[in-house]
């Protein structure tokens, strides 16, 4: 994977900047352009390689399937349930069922134009599909990190131990069970064309709380399909647990414009996030890292039937804060105030920007 030369490109355009300077004065409007180039620049670190490839592409359009909820409420949901009117930002209008049992909720389920979703309460999966052994001659390790600063440090301890992961059935019975399931909900999936490859991907989680996954991914021309995918999910007896059915099986090439386009590169769109970042920060950079970049089709908002490729980007920000705490001194007398400590720290965010693939503007997520 090929590397973007930026800190080359830093370094060659403060040169040009520094020969132009000392021929003659730099106007206002030029000063002007300069800092603002500069605050662009800075918006986001980029420490990371970028992705060189840049595939034909096209919009993709999704249709609406006919779901028999009674069938589905009474396949997943056995009780009596209650059911109100929800929305998605990815697959708009749809309705909420409820199952319920001495007042505490039992299971829900989802069901909407493109797709439906069933969860078991936690409370009622018997979770560890995964079991941890430890090596009984590892020993234990503790590592510790400052939690905050200005003289009052605190540590948090995590425990470290050497071991091998252990699971109560293969991954390959998983992927059997869940695929019968798949089958006897929605039958049998589809070819959609050259175009199209599917994936099942079997995974078990690596927790104590684990669980065992069956995804099925889309992709179209090797580019997945992030809102179009199968997720089925079942405890250490092998029960369901989660049912996540978002699948079009008559997903087609869209309407032309754009049709079949070359996208815009990597570097293009990360230029784009940097000046959508400046123009949404009231002209102060807030300094975020890039830290993945991926392509991938996203469904665009408000619309819901189509899709789109975008270069989706996962950003880190740190923002330092301060505050007056509440501090619990050992012996102090309940009739006396409470000690107060000025203490700083830094909260971090995750940020994410798409910029779509063929126009090269930024989308909503």
């Amino acid at each position: 994977m090929a590397r973007i030369g930026l800190l080359s490109f830093a370094v060659c355009f403060g040169l040009l900047v520094l020969f132009v300077s000392a021929q003659e004065p730099v106007s206002a409007q030029a000063q002007n352009s300069f800092d603002a180039s500069i605050l662009e620049a800075s918006a986001i670190s980029v420490d990371i390689p970028l992705p060189v490839d840049t595939p034909v592409l096209t919009w993709l359009l999704r249709h609406k399937m006919k779901f028999d909820e009674d069938f589905l409420v009474k396949r997943f949901l056995k009780g009596d349930t209650t059911s109100r009117t929800i929305y998605s930002a990815i697959y708009g209008e749809g309705t909420g069922y409820i199952l319920s049992k001495g007042g505490e909720v039992e299971a829900h389920l989802k069901v909407f134009d493109f797709g439906f979703e069933y969860q078991k309460a936690a409370k009622n999966i018997n979770k560890g599909v995964a079991k941890f052994i430890p090596d009984p001659e590892s020993g234990k390790v503790e590592k510790g990190s400052t939690m905050f600063d200005q003289g009052y440090t605190y540590f948090e301890y995590k425990s470290g131990l050497k071991g091998t992961w252990k699971y109560v059935f293969p991954p390959d019975e998983g992927k059997v069970a869940a695929m019968k399931i798949l089958k006897d909900v929605v039958g049998e999936i589809p070819d959609q064309g050259s175009d199209f490859t599917f994936e099942y991907e079997a995974v078990i989680d690596k927790s104590e709380e684990g669980l065992f996954h069956l995804n099925v991914n889309k992709y179209f021309r090797g580019v997945q399909l992030l809102d179009d995918y199968i997720q089925i999910s079942l405890d250490a007896d092998m029960q369901l647990v989660g049912f996540s059915y978002f699948w079009d099986n008559r997903t087609v090439p869209g309407p032309s414009p754009p049709g079949d386009r070359r996208i815009v590169d990597s570097s293009f769109a990360v230029n784009q996030a940097k000046k959508w970042v400046i123009q949404n920060s009231n002209g102060a950079a807030p300094y975020l890292t890039l830290v993945q970049i991926r392509l991938g089709y996203i469904t665009l908002r408000g619309d819901y039937i189509t899709i789109v490729p975008a270069w989706i980007m996962s950003c880190a920000w740190q923002h330092k804060v301060g505050a007056d705490l509440d501090v619990e001194a050992p012996g102090l007398r309940k009739n006396r105030p409470t000690m107060k400590r000025f203490v700083e720290w830094l909260e971090k965010y995750d940020v994410y920007i798409a910029i779509e693939g063929i126009t090269g503007r930024p989308m909503e997520l």
